[in-house]
């Protein structure tokens, strides 16, 4: 390069330099990418707007074209730019069709280039002074000193200049302010964004080499070296003494994977460190579920072999429990027996990848306590909240979290140098308090913490933590980094803060506290701080735009003095000076006027605050245009005004101004209207004339551009409605309706039409009537009627023909009568002028009326249909043809309606009969037969006119029917003739009632000979309930049963013929009453009894009914079981349910459970149950269990005592005796009542309990009810004082299986949603998974119908899900009907406490909580067990068999049966939830005493499990060795086995002799004649052979007149007339068809030249101008495409990397070529894709068009059919012939497949899905296997069975 050019292009950059001086402050901000690079950002506009359009054109005089792009966002790229060449860039707005212009600037690469270099090297001068920062701008003092002589004030700012001062009397314009503000901004924007982002923390003290300022300088004491690298590897030097603890996340979210990662992040972080005794200690504690001390403190002295150690840690895996871990490093890790030393500084570094499933927060903070410092690092789905609230202060020194394990390398080398200076900063904190000043005096060290908080413009407040030696006061210095004088605050040293006011706005600000002690000063406390900026205007708001004004509000903003509001024009070159308006602060809303219309404004508000303002906020808004009037149009067009009629645009027209001149343009008008009027009526106009109309809107002294419509007024109108009025025989007088308002005269011309003189009238325009004189008699007139018009204007004539001959009435009119609905009418024909004939009739009571019409050629009609036996008046009247009418009228009269004769009923039988009658003569249409009886519903049959009989049938026996028969016509029907007759009786004789007892009844009757059946009915009286069977023929007697004792019953028998039901045969009977009550269910009951009276309970009786007991002892114990049961007072399914069996060859069940809902029906069903009377000593035990199985088993109810009470004489308890065993299992209390022999001991054995309370004996049996009131007193204390029994793991205790009661069984579970069950892989038992969307809840009446006990023992087995919730939830309770708790269980996994809570007595609230370390092993995810004694003073907590802690607590109280029972319930989640928390749950029990959980076992736990108290089940022995060992010792007898099949039926016994004939009877009295037979109808025969021909009929009457036949042919041409007569002149006829356009003509001659027109108004703008050159071609599409891709995927790599693309798009082109930012169009039209499949076949193609003349046409559409016409003659042309056929379609190219072969049957369907997997327990202790038991399997071990036996003689 040249001397010459260096030195132009030096002046260039010298230049271009000023111009950047002052125009980068603008809205425009340019970044340099490379050589040929350039990004471009500015401040994004608000309001509408559709994009951004950059010009970037180079300086006039090159040779490079202008570049133009267009972009959505503020941000744009351009490449391939000269570096030493000037451009000028300019950004417009896009808005519509507008561009508006936003910005302006002009630079040169090398120059920008330059200024960043410049301001780069700054930067890095002030780095060096400063030190390094923090993750979020706060500086760090890592114990590295940058200089050792650094004093506060030479500490300069890293970025930005000083603000300037807004004075009030400076004029700026709007880019002016807009660049200063942004400069100010842009200055501090990347700290305040840092700053933004987090809380202000705590800064690092500076080295303790630097001294306070002002005093003298001391020598230094040496520090430590700067850190070396050695590669990329940092090395701490650092030689510290420090205990840093590792603890890592091992659960399973972590991932194996993963794991690696960590150990390599271990290492990493590890490396930099010294390891030794006596320096850096590490120890590690994995932990997931329990923690894992891996090695302690002390384990290891080298830096190997703590990463030896570091790859051998094996992965855990289970659940995350942090606070667990932490409480483990609390207890054990800080323990100098771990390694840990006293005067060793603490660290402890966390890592984990999740929410912990504990509180942290107060193990956390307890660490803390104890002087540990923790880092806390979280990784993926770390919690950021619960990493802070583990993680020591300042936060951003100590809480990490990443992205992924991946990223944690990239953390390691940060971390290992912030531990090290915090290793570093406490050693020197040690060694500080041991050093001493040269002058003697002791150095107390420096407060620390320092945290600036509240910034705003003005102030912002400074803390610290005091220096652990007291100061007397505290100096606080601070000033601007910029080098204004320092300002000085003292405090009291009891203070930690102050607030640092009247600052500036936007400035940084250097900070130091220097303690103040007697007689010197400590080391100060530094930091940096920068305030904030003023708020810029909230909510500016342009509004209530016009063509020259706008508004301008914004919400007021506190302290500001004044308002600044900026204006400027936007035009299409340059930015306007603009203008400026100043207001108070009290103005937020003010008004610009004088603007340009039709103009875009930039807005700039500011609010000043004294001498300096806030940020910008801008607006942009265009006035309003001069707009026209919109929608201009015209309506209501006449021959002589129009209306015009538009809209308003804009409130500020004041008036509009309308032109209309003539097309022609003679005698130009205008007219102006106000400004809020809309349509104006022009009138005084000519018809048939066009008009040119013009409407502009006025604003002030200006006007809008006119609207221009045109329109052509229409013709004069012409009269209408001419007719005749009034006819003399010379004159006639005419009217008319007016044609319009403006008519001069009426013309009127007439002459007769055979020839003759024309007659002309006048008459004014006013007048609408006229008299013609002079007329001759019986000749025909044509008038005509024309209006002319002021204008000369004539209009059409309106034409009337009129004859002058004479109008006479018709003659002679006829009226007969034919038919009841018809009248038969004729007159005289008149003469040929008649043009038609009316004939008008109507009744004489005026209800019915009608009209016809009759041509002239006929003289008589039928006027049908009429009403029967009416008079009518009819009037015909004859219309001339011109228009004249005259009438005559006559009265006629309708005949009547006549009815059948000679009706008759014949054939009756049972439920038919026939009815006949004679057709009357007048011919009725049909005939309708009603019938009806006062017991059924009135029926009908119609038939038709030809038949004289009807059958009815399907009737009821002996009943009477009214049958009516009418006659129907076409309009009525004649009037009824009526019958009555009565049917044959059909029914049984001699009803009676018969063995009437307690509960059943029965009928007996003689039957009738012949019927088919009989349906029997019984009603009670009282309930209205009803029974109904139906019996075959031949039965005579039917018993009732399950009534009510003394209760009134009707029994009703139908007597059924086939189909037929005879009348109803009723008796009434009643049932016996209820026997009197014994002595002792009659007597007052015993106190025993009064809690007894609504207990509920399941009672069952097996009562003796063998053959030794009798019939009259078998009474006496009916009688004691009916006095027995009466005692209770709530009988059925809300009390006691009572079953009965009788016992005698084999068990009968007479009553069972739930049989009766009713006391009533169950003790009359017991003095209803009969005698059996068999032998007990053939019973068999299989029989006996038949009864009490197989249908009491789904009656009975659960939760509730079962009660037997066993009643026998004889040998029936050593026949049943295994059955009774086994409902002692079952959970049966059993009563014995033995009698006269019975075996005694057999007795004892038998009843639950030995003693008197369970086993009864007497004598006789009238001695039962001796000891009535003993047995129920018994029976009583069981049920009120004890729990049901129930059997739990094969004992039977009294409690509640609350798996059963929840359907948590291996039968019920699956009707249960939300519920999985799985088995247990060491005991087998099933375990059910309760999930989020179960809904396990029960009604509290059906679990406990009675209070809970006051002793309980509650155990549930169970473990809670990974993903069970951290709120409060309820394992079981009992709510109210509100769903208020009342009674429960409580976990809390937050607090990992279980609660037990109740009401008490006195329905107190009461809750004890247990939190022993034992309890949280509940929430590690494993199956625990837990016992929960409640008494009536405490609560004892037992966890896996083991006590754990014992409350006090009173006793539980009453418990609303309203309520429900759930599981899983959270505390918080009051009403009734879908919800629930899952857990799995394998047991849950409840027992009626307090110490159940002594008494179990755990064996359900595998850890519990020991082949003393828990033998190792047989069946998970395996037996792998074939040798047989030697016979083991004989084991225990085994129980009864179990019951057989059922045999097999004997073969029936020998026929039984024959019994005695019976003697004969009297003969009975000879009987009444029998009613007829029935008549053969219920099964119609075979048809008759056909009858003979009938005899031809008589002639039929005449009918009324047909319907005019069709039409007949034209007649033929009649000869020629005589030549008519001339015509009146004809009106004129429509405008013709337009003619074809003509050839052109030649140019006439050039006409005079007119005057000089008057000066017309200004026009309006001129349309845009011609269209500009085409300009160059652009870059290919390929290349933009290339470059809108890389921009939109790698904005940031095209950044970073730009220079590596140029040499893929050099290769192109080397012209600038625009990179946009945001997505661009879309591409190139890409190559044509390959040929489809073919299509179908298309549809036929459409007809082509005709052809030449002579081919025949297409046929059209099928037209609707027309009126017939005359015969045509014949056509000339053939039918057209068939048009060509369309192309058809390609052929589609596809082929059918072969059929493929037949598949395979698919599998069976997949079971369920599958429970979620239980957590794999310990191994359990190896079991001895015995090779005899591979064969046997041994139901219980022999303390089973003595613990049972025990359990069985429990009360």
């Amino acid at each position: 390069m040249t001397a010459r050019t260096n030195g132009i292009l030096a002046f260039a950059m010298a230049a271009l330099h000023l111009i950047t001086q002052t125009e980068a402050q603008g809205r425009l901000k340019l970044s340099v990418l490379s050589e040929d690079r350039l990004q471009m950002k500015w401040k994004e506009v608000e309001g509408n707007k559709q994009g951004y359009k950059v010009r970037v054109k180079p300086s006039a005089g090159t040779s490079e074209r202008e570049i133009i792009l267009k972009t959505n966002i503020a941000k744009a790229t351009v490449v391939g730019l000269s570096p030493t060449q000037e451009y000028t860039l300019q950004i417009l707005l896009i808005n519509g069709i507008r561009e508006q212009h936003y910005a302006k600037r002009k630079f040169i690469i090398n120059v920008l280039k330059e200024q960043r270099s410049k301001k780069a090297h700054k930067k890095k001068q002030n780095g060096k002074i400063m030190g390094s920062a923090g993750k979020n701008g706060t500086r760090i003092d890592l114990g590295i000193p940058t200089s050792n002589r650094t004093s506060l004030k030479q500490t300069e700012i890293i970025h930005g200049t000083q603000s300037r001062k807004v004075k009030n009397s400076e004029r700026r314009k709007s880019s002016d302010k807009t660049s200063e503000n942004k400069m100010r901004k842009s200055s501090t924007s990347a700290a305040e964004n840092e700053r933004a982002s987090q809380t202000k923390n705590a800064t690092q003290s500076l080295p303790k080499n630097r001294r306070k300022m002002g005093q003298d300088k001391h020598r230094e004491e040496p520090v430590p070296e700067e850190p070396t690298t050695e590669g990329s590897q940092y090395r701490c030097q650092a030689r510290a003494v420090a205990d840093i603890i590792i603890v890592i996340d091992g659960s399973w979210s972590i991932g194996r994977a993963n794991f690696r990662l960590v150990r390599q992040f271990l290492t990493n972080l590890i490396t930099p460190f010294h390891v030794g005794v006596d320096g850096i200690r590490i120890g590690l504690i994995q932990y997931s579920g329990e923690p894992r001390t891996e090695w302690d403190l002390d384990t290891y002295s080298t830096k190997n072999e703590v990463l030896e150690a570091i790859q051998r840690i094996r992965y855990k895996g289970g659940n995350t429990y942090t606070a667990l871990a932490l409480d483990h490093i609390y207890r054990n890790a800080l323990k100098p027996s771990a390694g840990a030393r006293p005067d060793a500084a603490k660290f402890l570094i966390l890592l984990t990848d999740g929410k912990s499933q504990d509180d942290v927060n107060s193990s956390a903070q307890r660490l803390k306590n104890a002087g540990v410092e923790i880092f806390a690092i979280g990784v993926k789905n770390a919690d950021e909240a619960e990493l802070k609230q583990i993680a020591s202060d300042p936060l951003d020194l100590h809480v990490y979290n990443v992205l992924g394990f991946n990223l944690l390398d990239s953390l390691s080398e940060k971390l290992s140098k912030i531990l090290c200076g915090q290793m570093m900063a406490k050693a020197n904190k040690v060694k500080s308090g041991h050093r001493k000043a040269d002058n003697g005096a002791m150095l107390y060290s420096t407060p620390t913490n320092l945290v600036t908080s509240d910034i705003t413009a003005r102030s912002f407040r400074v803390s610290w933590t005091h220096s652990p030696k007291r100061a007397n006061k505290y100096r606080v210095i601070y000033y601007p980094t910029t080098g204004e004088n320092p300002e000085e605050v003292i405090v009291d040293g009891t203070e930690s803060s102050v607030n640092l006011e009247n600052l500036h706005s936007l400035t940084e600000y250097q900070i130091a506290v220097f303690p103040v002690y007697e007689g010197f000063d400590g080391e100060g406390l530094r930091g940096i701080e920068t305030t904030s900026s003023f708020p810029s205007l909230n909510k500016l708001m342009i509004y209530d735009v016009t063509h020259n004004s706008m508004r301008v509000s914004w919400e007021p903003q506190d302290d500001a003095s004044h308002y600044l509001i900026l204006y400027e024009q936007v035009s299409s070159d340059d930015v306007d000076e603009g203008k400026e308006v100043k207001v108070d602060a009290q103005y937020t809303d003010i008004e610009i006027e004088g603007l340009t219309p039709h103009a875009e404004y930039i807005v700039t508000a500011y609010a000043l605050y004294g001498d300096e303002t806030s940020e910008p906020v801008t607006a942009q808004q265009a006035t309003l245009s001069l707009d026209p009037p919109r929608g201009v149009h015209v309506t209501d067009v006449h021959h002589s005004s129009v209306k015009v009629s538009w809209e308003r645009t804009s409130r500020k027209v004041n008036g509009h101004r309308i032109v209309y001149v003539s097309a022609s343009g003679n005698d130009p008008k205008q007219t102006e209207v106000g400004g809020n009027i809309t349509n104006v009526l022009l009138q005084n106009l000519t018809s048939l004339t066009k008009y040119v109309i013009s409407v502009l809107s006025i604003y002030g002294t200006l006007s809008s551009i006119p609207v221009t419509v045109t329109t052509e007024t229409v013709k004069v109108p012409s009269p209408s409605n001419l007719q005749v009025t009034e006819f003399s025989n010379t004159s006639l007088t005419i009217a008319w309706k007016h044609a319009s308002n403006d008519v001069a005269l009426y013309e009127i011309k007439w002459i007769p039409l055979s020839g003759g003189k024309l007659y002309e009238l006048d008459v004014q325009g006013n007048t609408n009537t006229a008299v013609l004189q002079g007329l001759a008699i019986n000749t025909e007139y044509q008038v005509s009627l024309s209006a002319l018009y002021n204008d000369t204007a004539k209009s059409n004539g309106i034409v009337l023909r009129y004859n002058t001959y004479s109008r006479n009435p018709p003659a002679n009119l006829v009226i007969e009568a034919k038919t009841p609905t018809s009248l038969q009418v004729s007159w005289d024909h008149l003469n040929d002028n008649v043009q038609l004939y009316k004939v008008h009739y109507v009744s004489v009571t005026g209800h019915h009326t009608g009209e016809t019409t009759t041509p002239v050629k006929r003289n008589s009609v039928t006027l049908k249909p009429l009403i029967s036996d009416t008079v009518y008046n009819v009037t015909i009247t004859a219309v001339y043809t011109s228009g004249d009418e005259t009438s005559i009228s006559g009265e006629g009269k309708t005949l009547p309606f006549l009815p059948p004769a000679n009706v008759r009923i014949t054939d009756i039988t049972f439920n038919y009969f026939r009815v006949t009658w004679e057709k009357p003569e007048s011919r009725p249409l049909g005939f309708s037969v009603l019938f009806y009886s006062d017991s059924d519903q009135l029926a009908h049959i119609t038939t038709d006119g030809n038949r004289d009989s009807v059958e009815i049938k399907d009737l009821q026996s002996g009943q009477a029917y009214n049958v009516s028969v009418t006659a129907v016509y076409t309009n009525g029907q004649s009037p009824a003739v009526q019958h009555t007759v009565t049917t044959l009786h059909l029914n049984v004789k001699g009803l009676r009632a018969d063995q009437v007892r307690f509960t059943s009844m029965c009928a007996q009757w003689e039957g009738f000979v012949g019927s088919s059946g009989y349906r029997i009915v019984l009603e009670s009286l009282t309930g209205g309930k009803v029974q109904e069977n139906t019996l075959r023929a031949g039965t005579n007697k039917y018993c009732f049963h399950h009534l009510f004792p003394n209760r009134q019953y009707i029994i009703t028998v139908y007597t059924r013929l086939q189909e037929v039901t005879g009348s109803p045969v009723s008796v009434l009977q009643s049932t016996l009453p209820l026997p009197i009550r014994s002595t002792f269910a009659s007597s007052t009951p015993p106190v025993d009894l009064k809690d007894c009276r609504a207990v509920t309970a399941d009672l069952t009786f097996i009562i003796d009914g063998s053959m030794s007991v009798g019939e009259e002892n078998f009474r006496k114990i009916i009688s004691f079981v009916y006095d027995s049961v009466s005692v209770f007072d709530k009988l059925g399914p809300e009390g006691i349910q009572v079953s009965v069996s009788q016992f005698s060859h084999h068990m009968t069940d007479e009553i069972q459970h739930s049989s009766f809902r009713s006391s009533e029906q169950l003790l009359g069903s017991i003095c209803d149950i009969p005698y059996r009377g068999t032998d007990t000593s053939a019973a068999k035990d299989d029989r006996a269990s038949d009864g009490l199985f197989s249908t009491n088993e789904s009656k009975e109810r659960k939760h509730v005592h079962k009660i037997l009470v066993i009643i026998t004489g004889g040998t029936v308890l050593g026949e049943i005796s295994q059955t009774l065993q086994q409902l002692v299992l079952e959970g049966f209390f059993i009563f014995v009542l033995g009698v006269d022999d019975v075996d005694e001991a057999k007795m004892t054995y038998v009843a639950s309990t030995p003693s008197l309370r369970a086993a009864f004996y007497v004598r006789d049996f009238s001695d039962l009810n001796n000891i009535g009131g003993k047995v129920i007193a018994s029976i009583c204390q069981t049920v009120s004082t004890t729990c049901a029994l129930t059997n739990i793991r094969g004992t039977v205790v009294p409690g509640i299986n609350m798996m059963e009661a929840f359907g948590l069984t291996d039968k019920e579970f699956s009707k249960l949603e939300g519920v999985a069950m799985e088995s247990d892989i060491v005991t087998g038992s099933p375990s059910f998974s309760i999930f989020e969307n179960a809904h396990l809840i029960q009604n509290t009446r059906n679990i406990h119908p009675k209070e809970l006990p006051t002793k309980q023992t509650m155990t549930l087995l169970f473990r809670l899900q990974p993903n069970a919730t951290d709120e409060p939830f309820a394992l079981w309770q009992i709510v109210d009907e509100h769903f208020h708790p009342l009674v429960g269980i409580v976990l809390d996994s937050k607090l990992q406490t279980l609660s037990y809570f109740n009401h008490d007595k006195k329905n107190v609230f009461q809750k004890v909580t247990f939190s022993q370390p034992e309890v949280k092993k509940l929430f590690f995810g494993s199956f625990h067990k837990v016992h929960i004694a409640v008494s009536r003073s405490t609560v004892r907590l037992y966890v896996d068999c083991v006590k754990i802690g014992e409350e006090r607590i009173n006793g539980v109280g009453k418990i609303s049966h309203d309520g429900f029972e759930v599981l899983g319930k959270l505390v918080n989640n009051r009403g009734l939830s879908n919800t629930s928390v899952p857990f799995q749950l394998q047991a849950f029990e409840m027992v009626c005493n307090n110490s159940w959980s002594s008494l179990d076992r755990c064996c359900d736990l595998p850890a519990w499990r020991d082949d003393e108290t828990c033998p190792p089940n047989v069946q998970t022995c395996t037996c792998s060795s074939l040798i047989t060992g030697a016979p083991g010792p004989s084991g225990p007898s085994g129980p009864p086995g179990a019951r057989g099949l059922q045999g097999e039926c004997g073969e029936p016994g020998p026929q039984g002799p024959e019994g005695p004939a019976g003697d004969r009877g009297p003969m009975g009295l000879e009987g009444e004649p029998g009613p007829p037979g029935p008549r053969g109808l219920s099964i119609r025969g075979p048809a008759g052979p056909p009858g003979e021909k009938g005899q031809s009929g008589e002639p039929g009457q005449r009918s009324n007149q047909g319907l005019p036949g069709p039409r007949g042919p034209p007649g033929r041409d009649g000869i020629q007339g005589p030549k008519g007569t001339r015509g009146l002149e004809g009106t004129i006829g429509p405008p013709g068809l337009p003619g074809t356009r003509g050839p052109t003509g030649i140019v006439g001659p050039t006409g005079y030249q007119g005057d000089q027109g008057v000066p017309g108004d200004v026009g309006p703008s001129g349309l845009p101008g011609a269209k500009g050159e085409k300009g160059e071609k652009g870059e290919p599409q390929s290349l933009s495409a290339v470059y809108q891709m890389v921009s939109q995927a790698c904005e940031e790599l095209v950044q970073n990397h730009m220079l590596k693309f140029d040499l893929v798009l050099n290769e192109f082109s080397k012209n600038p070529t625009p990179v946009r930012i945001i997505q661009g169009p879309a591409g190139e039209v890409g190559e044509p894709g390959k040929p489809g499949p073919p299509g179908n076949r298309g549809a036929p193609g459409i007809p082509g068009v005709p052809g030449t003349a002579g081919k025949a046409g297409y046929p059209g559409e099928i037209g609707k059919p027309g009126e017939k016409g005359a015969k045509g003659s014949p056509g000339v042309n053939a039918p057209g012939s068939e048009g060509p056929r369309g192309t058809p379609g390609p052929r589609g190219e596809g082929k059918r497949g072969k059929q493929g072969p037949q598949g395979l049957p698919g599998p069976p369907g997949r079971p369920g899905l599958p429970g979620l997997p239980g957590s794999i327990g310990p191994p359990g202790v190896a079991g001895d296997c015995d090779i005899s038991a591979c064969n046997t399997f041994n139901t219980a071990s022999e303390s089973d069975r003595e613990t049972e036996h025990e359990f069985q003689q429990l009360p």
